[in-house]
């Protein structure tokens, strides 16, 4: 009875019918399985942090201001989620004017107080999401990343083996070839 280890490394065995591309098949494993336990976290946390920092930065560039809407919005019901483009204006830090356009509820009156961000050079920017919501964001790419960079490695792999296969399925086409007439003319 064999073990379970030696029926595992065979490829690597010494065996007279073992052949290199047994082995060079055995060495493509072990670098996909490398490559899958290290690979996939490593892509996992470098995208999930670099997303949320990303993110949680951006919400470090912008500010608040108190703004007033220049117009009645409509009541209709707007594209983004139920709310519909309004015209603010604000003062700047500087006292000068500044006017831009961001989501408000439908039926909102000109004159009301809202607040809405801007960034450095004073473009109104959609509110920045919270910390939370900025990782959790990030764990999401993040978990997108792993999988397609999983899938890959599979992908390389069954490519990899597949190509091994055709060039030994070539290699025994070619010599079978060239053994099956001799042994026809002995019959």
């Amino acid at each position: 009875m064999k073990r379970k280890g030696t029926v595992l490394l065979w490829r690597w065995r010494r065996n007279p019918l073992r052949r290199r591309s047994d082995v060079a098949e055995a060495w493509i494993g072990v670098a996909a399985w490398g490559a899958l336990l290290v690979g996939v976290p490593a892509a996992a946390a470098l995208t999930a942090t670099g997303a949320a920092s990303a993110m949680l930065r951006q919400a470090e560039e912008l500010r608040p201001v108190a703004a007033e809407v220049t117009e009645d919005v409509p009541e209709s019901h707007g594209l983004h989620g139920g709310r519909s483009p309004a015209s603010v204006r604000w003062a700047g830090e500087d006292g000068a004017p500044g006017t831009g356009w961001t989501l408000l509820g439908p039926g909102t009156p000109a004159g009301t107080r809202v607040t809405v961000w801007v960034d450095g050079e004073g473009r109104v920017q959609p509110e920045p999401p919270p910390p939370a919501v900025a990782w959790a964001g990030g764990a999401v790419l993040g978990a997108a990343a792993a999988a397609g960079t999983g899938l890959a490695v599979v992908g390389l792999r069954h490519g990899a083996r597949a190509r091994l296969e055709a060039r030994c399925r070539e290699r025994w086409e070619r010599e079978w070839a060239e053994i099956a007439p001799q042994w026809c003319r002995g019959a």
